[in-house]
């Protein structure tokens, strides 16, 4: 009788490009998958490699709670600037995108007076409330100039980012300190002058007085809650925190 060998196909997995700047975690690995590194402005900017897959980012010591509130930047209007998590012997990064172009790295400038008045006809200034009232909300603290960088991309797109954010949390009593003043009288003066965070927070989300509540928060509480879910589930506790932050800022009608 005849014998037949039935040969099975070989399986072959191919990686697929890692980088979806998410804020997910891509992995452990050693120092070698860093194959440059440059100081600007006392970022730490790396080309790394995994896999074969070059990308360039600012690798900065931090956690995924970073990454959580990157994300949460485009449901008030904002540019993220993603990021991932990246265990390299045995420290946790956080790995913010880098701009290029070309290959090449383009640096993020610290926010100053030249910057502002270089770019004022892109409406850069009015970038920057929107941003530092989106940091006072989530509890950036300090809440500074040093810790903005201005962006801009090859295609002339302009726009605040920050990295190593620290942040005045509570998660046990589930609030956000802002007793402890986050952002400093000073900066409240500069760039406030005729504005307030609650208004700023509104404009994001088109929220007018006198518009349901309850509903922008919950749009915003779903949204909390798939980021957090799809990055680090153990940091649930986020949601209630930030809404009812928010909620403070949506009830004031000054």
């Amino acid at each position: 009788m005849l014998k037949i060998n039935v040969i099975k196909p070989l399986k072959i997995k191919v990686r697929t490009n890692p980088y979806t700047w998410d804020g997910t975690f891509l992995g452990s690995f050693d120092s070698n998958v860093i194959v440059n590194t440059s100081e600007y402005l006392g970022l730490n900017y790396v080309e790394i490699n995994l896999w074969t897959f070059i990308t360039h980012g600012i690798l900065v010591v931090g956690t995924s709670l970073s990454c959580i509130y990157d994300e949460l930047k485009e449901a008030f209007g904002l540019v993220k600037t993603g990021t991932h998590t990246i265990e390299i012997k045995g420290k946790l990064y956080v790995l913010y995108r880098a701009m290029t172009s070309s290959g090449t790295v383009i640096f993020d400038d610290i926010l100053s007076e030249r910057i502002v008045k270089k770019y004022d006809y892109l409406g850069i200034g009015e970038k920057v409330v929107s941003f530092i009232a989106y940091r006072q909300l989530i509890g950036v603290s300090p809440n500074t100039e040093n810790g903005i960088r201005i962006r801009k991309s090859n295609t002339g797109w302009i726009h605040p980012v920050s990295f190593n954010d620290k942040f005045l949390i509570d998660n046990k009593k589930g609030i956000i300190k802002n007793g402890f003043q986050p952002t400093s009288l000073k900066l409240f003066l500069k760039w406030f002058k005729d504005t307030t965070f609650s208004s700023e927070i509104k404009n994001l989300l088109h929220f007018k007085n006198g518009d349901d509540i309850v509903e922008k928060v919950g749009e915003i509480r779903n949204q909390i809650q798939d980021i957090v879910h799809r990055i680090d589930k153990d940091l649930i506790w986020l949601e209630n925190i930030v809404c009812n932050s928010l909620i403070d800022y949506l009830e004031d009608v000054g």
